[in-house]
C-alpha cells in the first residue's frame, strides 16, 4: 500500500483498494481464482487477449 497517498490512513487505503477491486470485478475485467480468505485476482480471458 506504499503507492497510495500518505494523506490516507490504513483503513482508507484498504477501502480504496477494495472499491477498485469491486469495480473491476463488476465490469468483468478481473476474476478471483482463489478463495474468500486468500483471493488471487486475475485478468479475465477477454481482457488478457487484448494485451
Amino acid at each position: 500500500m506504499d503507492k497510495l497517498s500518505d494523506a490516507l490512513d490504513d483503513k482508507q487505503k484498504s477501502n480504496k483498494i477494495s472499491s477498485l477491486l469491486t469495480r473491476l470485478r463488476r465490469r468483468g475485467m478481473i476474476v478471483n481464482t482463489g478463495s474468500d480468505t486468500a483471493p488471487c485476482w486475475r485478468l479475465t480471458e477477454r481482457i488478457a487477449k487484448r494485451n
